[in-house]
Formats: structure tokens, sequence, C-alpha cells
């Protein structure tokens, strides 16, 4: 049985509500195959300078981003 290659990747991410403001401590949950992210928070400018992002094996197949008082949003499109 052949198996392809998985690697993590990390691109920026950056949470802003609708008037652009940052929103800190929101947690971001990184869905993987291979279990790469879990459950992270954005720092204090709503920044997160290492967001996981699965290739091959380690797909990734999507992400939520919450924080109470907002509403959550899930992010399926940017990976397919």
């Amino acid at each position: 049985v052949a198996h392809s290659q998985g690697a993590v990747s990390y691109a920026f991410l950056e949470v802003v509500d609708s008037f652009d403001k940052p929103v800190a401590n929101a947690a971001v949950k990184v869905d993987a195959s291979c279990g790469a992210g879990g459950a992270l928070l954005t720092d204090e400018k709503g920044r997160m300078e290492k967001f996981p992002i699965g290739r091959g094996d380690c797909n990734t197949h999507d992400f939520t981003i919450s924080k109470s008082g907002y509403y959550p949003i899930r992010d399926i499109a940017l990976f397919r």
C-alpha cells in the first residue's frame, strides 16, 4: 500500500469585526486529518502568525472561528 506524504505549512490569519477592529482571543479550531492545529487563539491584535494548513495525507478540512458576543464562522472553501 502506497501513501502520499503529508506536510503542514503555516499562513498568517487576521480576525477583524464588521468595523475592521481586531478580535483578540478569538478561538480558531482547525480540523486537519493528522491532528495539526486543534484549538488556537488569536493574539491581542486579532492575529495568528502561524495558522496551520495541512497538505497531502495531512489535509485541513475546515476551520471555525468563534468568540462570545460574535457569530461563529466556518470556512471550508479555502481548502477545496
